[in-house]
């Protein structure tokens, strides 16, 4: 059909209108592409910056590592390692991470409560008057430092500003902004840590005991009085060691012979918790969390008398004499004097708390006095004697002993006590005899003994829970009853003084001596663990460490009924559903040969001269400063325990209380002759009271059996990463020697 002139008219315009309508819409179809373009340039930004801020703070974590050494240098190079990463190049101008299209306009602030603006301006020196304003700890009151060593955490806040727009003419120049941040946790549970088990002392209460060392039968269980002692707030030096000094005010019940007893305890007991129980209930030894210092464990209390770490002489002792006269036993004093004073030489006991508790490394001498009233007129003067003696006289007072007269006092002049260091309760005991005569009649001889008992007591601190001949004083450093252990019975006011070994402290000076643990060996204070079920042995755990993983115990540090040697170690798979870390650990005693053969070839293997020996970069920390690599695998980690858990052995149970990092400097492989030192680099061994000459502490060698399985070096802070270790709820406190986890939370 032929097409009307209409029709192509009609078609001209509708060509028409398509070309306007086209026209029209092509600015706006390429104002809406630049909008998405530049959307998604932005979001580009946006995504780099978030990478530029993970970066930053990851690249931090193990340099939180330092901060055991103390905080400032440790904070300085966690803030220039930060900013290397950052991709702020006013900052850094060699930061790594650079952004895109302008890498100039990134700005970054660590630590602080906003964002960069600029109206912060750019002063790079003070961190944009940013970094470290945040609040390090918003659970404590006040503003707390938000350096990273003293918040353990680290967040970096980053601006992009004004993203460039790809079309310059549209109005609007978008900041992008972007946060991470990284925590130093507390590690809740870990493998490959060492199956080495060290003993920390870390009471949250501490209480003396007083027990009347004379009683027998259910009367020797009963404790007549108690005093909850204050806790310190620091540390401080006694009896040469640093020491956690707890004190307090008493009432001692105080009969012929009184005894204190120590308890402590890692829960927080009030008065209540003491009233009305035995010294059994107490002490009982499967309670994990508190133990007592004092000849009290394995016990019999219904045959067994009771003894403590001080003892309080009761004043007042008369014994008859017949035709009435009578011999009264008063004040009961120890003493010492300086150098050169002890007749025929003799070391004197010097230290603070001397000479009723002893903590010295070296035997040392003390002297007696006693006041005596020979009561009535017609003893004969000369014939009067008064002796001592380091165990009962029985019934006959001769030996000993005689004590020179100056009136009513009775002095040790000569042939001074000698107190073993290490040797516990050393007792003394009185007997006196004497003449009378009445007018011209025949001389009546006279003896007595004041019951056989002891009147006072010098104490040598002994941390051997395996000697059972005398009392075990455990963690007690210095122990004192004030004004002085000798008093009128009946009621009296008295302060007691107990200093205990601090809880594990970090290491922050390189020149102090290295802390040597005894790991194996024979006795009751192995700390050998057993973390992997077979067909692993104790030589592989000591080689690569232990392959289980393990948990804190935040249940009271109690293990049954979960745990017990029956199902540790644990046999199932990791990855069960069903798995639980064990809180609770089986202690393996001996084990001498694979602790050896262990650390011999985790540390030397394969050089037989030592020549490849892992080497000891501790020596460089000490002449430069400069802390070991976090990749030193002379870093280890070891669990922690509490104090009492050691007091037994054999096989048993022992619950986790945390885990720490530890630097090994040093190690001896095998005992008896065929001792080494391990490699050459290696610290010599410390002092300590393992190793005695004559009658003094001195370093042990590899050829004493004491220490075959003895290791030293420094407990620090170490920060891997998670997965392994997993992090606890708890911020990492790097005065403490522990083992934090870095975890990237937002």
């Amino acid at each position: 059909m032929p097409v009307t002139a209409a029709a192509r008219d009609r078609g001209a315009r509708e060509r028409g209108q398509v070309l306007i309508v086209f026209a029209l819409l092509v600015p706006v179809l390429l104002g809406l592409g630049s909008i998405v373009v530049s959307i998604g340039n932005w979001y580009v930004h946006k995504r780099h910056l978030q990478t530029q801020v993970d970066a930053a703070v990851l690249a931090t974590g193990q340099l939180f590592t330092a901060c055991f050494l103390g905080s400032s240098g440790a904070n300085t190079d966690i803030k220039d390692e930060a900013l290397r990463y950052a991709g702020d190049t006013l900052r850094d101008p060699a930061t790594r991470n650079l952004q895109e299209q302008e890498p100039g306009d990134v700005r970054v602030a660590l630590n602080s409560t906003r964002y960069w603006a600029p109206s912060d301006g750019l002063n790079t020196a003070t961190g944009y008057d940013l970094d470290w304003t945040m609040d390090g700890d918003p659970a404590t009151a006040g503003n707390q430092s938000s350096l990273p060593c003293d918040a353990s955490f680290l967040e970096a806040k980053a601006t992009d500003q004004e993203v460039p727009l790809i079309w310059r003419w549209l109005p609007a120049y978008p900041s992008p902004k972007a946060k991470a941040r990284l925590e130093i946790k507390k590690t809740r549970s870990v493998s490959g840590f060492l199956p080495w088990a060290v003993p920390e002392n870390n009471p949250k209460t501490v209480a003396a005991l007083f027990v009347d060392e004379g009683a027998s039968g259910q009367a020797a269980d009963t404790v007549s009085n108690f005093a909850l002692l204050t806790p310190p707030t620091s540390t401080t030096t006694l009896n040469g060691d640093p020491v956690a000094l707890w004190s307090g005010l008493a009432s001692i019940p105080v009969v012929e012979q009184t005894g204190v007893v120590i308890f402590q305890s890692r829960q927080v007991l009030d008065q209540t918790y003491f009233a009305g129980k035995t010294l059994s209930q107490l002490c009982d030894p499967a309670l994990k969390d508190r133990s007592c210092f004092g000849s009290i464990r394995n016990q019999n209390p219904t045959i067994t008398n009771r003894t403590g770490v001080a003892f309080v002489h009761g004043e007042g002792q008369s014994e008859g004499a017949g035709g009435g006269h009578s011999v009264i036993l008063d004040e009961v004093e120890l003493s010492v004097v300086p150098n050169g004073g002890r007749p025929n030489g003799g070391n004197p006991c010097s230290d603070d708390s001397s000479p009723y508790f002893n903590w010295t490394a070296e035997d040392c001498d003390v002297r007696i006095r006693a006041h005596v009233d020979f009561s009535g007129p017609d003893w004969v003067g000369s014939s009067r004697e008064v002796r001592v003696a380091t165990s009962s006289f029985g019934g006959n007072c001769n030996g000993g002993v005689l004590l020179d007269r100056n009136g009513a006092w009775w002095e040790q002049e000569a042939r001074w006590t000698t107190i073993g260091a290490g040797s516990g309760r050393n007792l003394f005991y009185l007997c006196w005899k004497g003449d009378t005569r009445r007018g011209n009649g025949p001389r009546v001889s006279y003896e007595g003994f004041w019951g056989n008992r002891a009147q006072q007591m010098a104490f040598a601190a002994n941390t051997d829970p395996g000697r059972s001949s005398t009392a075990y004083s455990g963690p007690i450093v210095y122990l004192r009853v004030l004004p002085t252990p000798t008093m009128v019975q009946g009621s009296q006011g008295a302060t007691v003084e107990v200093g205990l070994q601090p809880a594990l402290a970090r290491t922050n000076d390189p020149a102090a001596p290295p802390v040597m643990l005894r790991i194996a060996g024979s006795g009751s204070l192995n700390q050998m663990l057993d973390c992997d079920p077979s067909p692993r042995q104790p030589y592989d755990e000591v080689y690569s460490g232990c392959e289980t993983p393990y948990q804190r115990n935040t249940r009271g540090l109690v293990c049954a009924p979960d745990w017990d040697t029956n199902n540790l170690p644990p046999t199932g798979q990791v990855d069960d559903p069903s798995w639980v870390d064990p809180d609770c650990i089986e202690a393996n005693p001996g084990q001498v040969t694979a602790l050896a053969k262990g650390l011999h070839d985790r540390f030397e293997a394969p050089a037989p001269t030592g020549a490849d020996c892992s080497r000891n970069a501790w020596a460089d920390f000490r002449t430069s400063g400069q802390i070991p690599p976090v990749s030193d695998k002379r870093y280890v980690t070891l669990v922690i325990a509490e104090y009492a858990t050691f007091e037994k052995s054999g096989i048993t149970v022992l619950p986790i209380t945390k885990f720490a990092g530890f630097y090994v400097t040093g190690w001896f492989i095998g005992g008896g002759q065929g001792g080494t030192q391990g490699c050459p680099t290696n610290d010599p061994p410390p002092t300590t009271t393992l190793c005695k000459q004559g009658r003094t502490f001195r370093p042990c060698t590899a050829s004493d059996s004491a220490v075959q399985g003895a290791v030293w070096g420094y407990f620090v802070t170490t920060v891997p990463f998670a997965p392994r270790p997993r992090p606890s709820d708890e911020f990492c406190v790097f005065s403490d020697p522990d083992q934090c986890v870095a975890v990237l939370v937002e």
